[in-house]
């Protein structure tokens, strides 16, 4: 019960009154000492769910990204492809930030550490008619700045997502990566991701 009471040490996210008098139950009859916070995702806009305290810190401050963002943001995506496609205009790339920051179903989550971005991921909330009609989410362009890598920053990120993407309601959230980036796949299995339970596919459209 020490491992887990150190685990949970935290404000845990209930969706119903129901799984919070649940829980609370069990907290009292383990002696847990679990403390709950209830929150109806029904209600909860993208700006407060981006504000709900993360438990992975690491010294860095998790955001939603802002317009002002982009450059750095730019500087950034430079250190997950080195030689990707060339850009478009200024213009042309305001008009897609400006899509990308005003969609309430995608969330470009930030870490920033001393007014640096060292750390984003892009989580997309996609409606669904089907699993009971919850949507689910698609995790893309993650990425930590090579002088910060190996410190548990993509992994706060990571799980910014899956906090976002469980309020949200979704009833999973998927993501992709290279099949020879190994390090890569140890850092999602840590953040909860499986690898056996499904296969990916990609057609690339040149």
């Amino acid at each position: 019960m020490a491992i887990i009471r150190e685990t949970l040490n935290y404000p845990l996210v209930v969706h119903s009154l129901f799984d919070k008098q649940v829980l609370i139950s069990l907290s009292d009859h383990f002696d847990l000492g679990l403390s709950f916070e209830y929150i109806d995702s029904g209600a909860v806009s993208k700006d407060k769910l981006l504000n709900i305290k993360n438990k992975y810190g690491y010294n860095m401050i998790i955001r939603d990204a802002q317009k002002d963002d982009l450059p750095g943001l730019l500087s950034l995506y430079e250190h997950l492809h080195q030689h990707d496609s060339s850009l478009p205009s200024h213009s042309e790339l305001d008009k897609i930030w400006s899509d990308i920051i005003n969609n309430p179903c995608i969330y470009c989550i930030i870490g920033e550490k001393e007014k640096v971005l060292i750390s984003s991921c892009v989580l997309v909330i996609v409606p669904n008619l089907t699993r009971g009609a919850r949507p689910y989410g698609l995790i893309e362009n993650l990425v930590t700045h090579s002088n910060f890598r190996q410190k548990g920053h993509a992994n706060a990120i990571l799980q910014k997502a899956i906090k976002i993407a469980r309020l949200s309601n979704c009833y999973k959230v998927m993501l992709l990566s290279n099949r020879k980036r190994y390090k890569a796949h140890s850092l999602y299995e840590n953040a909860g991701f499986e690898r056996e339970s499904k296969y990916g596919f990609i057609a690339k459209i040149e």
